[in-house]
């Protein structure tokens, strides 16, 4: 044990691929390239050939479209003038109190309408400062009575809380939480189904 290691002057064999398998592997490859090739290229002949007989649209479904469309717009006719307009009302206490009236048309819910007249509130705001004020929105509501048949119609006001408008006021914000109360409260009375004034 105590023997020195001896030295031996072999040499040492590794191991070397076979010049076979290298041509096998290299034969395996481009089988699979070309493959992929011809995969991909009968794969494009067959879209292209999909492509070219798409049917075209019929001539009858193309005609019935553009009349409904058309229909359907001439039922809103577009106009350029501003379909709503502010109106003093009334005014109390030497003008200390000031009504203004956005009167409403056919044709406009009470969302479409608050949507539409939002330009003239927020510019009735701007024009208004130092004030308290608060908005109501009228409506008529229409229920139809189920034993007789008949509609009944009752006017009914929705209410937004008192606000203050000073000169530093964001006024579209303020149109904006009126406008929300003003509509929840439209719900509500929706939901609940009561006609009471």
């Amino acid at each position: 044990m105590n023997e020195p290691v001896p030295q031996i002057n072999v040499p040492v064999l590794t191991p070397k691929p076979d010049k076979k398998i290298d041509r096998v592997r290299q034969y395996a490859a481009d089988k699979i390239a070309r493959a992929k090739k011809y995969v991909k290229y009968k794969f494009n002949k067959f879209v292209n050939w999909l492509l070219e007989y798409v049917p075209p649209n019929p001539k009858i479904l193309d005609t019935a479209f553009e009349r409904v469309k058309k229909s359907i717009i001439d039922l809103y006719p577009k106009t350029e003038e501003e379909p709503f307009t502010v109106k003093q009302a009334k005014s109390a206490l030497n003008k200390f109190t000031i009504q203004y009236t956005i009167t409403g048309k056919d044709n406009f819910d009470a969302d479409s309408f608050m949507d539409r007249s939002r330009p003239l509130g927020i510019k009735l705001l701007q024009n208004n400062r130092e004030i308290k004020f608060k908005m109501v929105l009228h409506c008529i509501i229409e229920k139809t009575n189920i034993k007789t048949g008949g509609v009944e119609s009752h006017q009914k006001a929705f209410h937004s809380g008192i606000e203050i408008n000073l000169v530093g006021t964001n006024t579209d914000e303020i149109y904006s939480e009126m406008l929300k109360t003003i509509l929840e409260r439209l719900a509500t009375f929706q939901r609940s189904g009561k006609l009471d004034n």
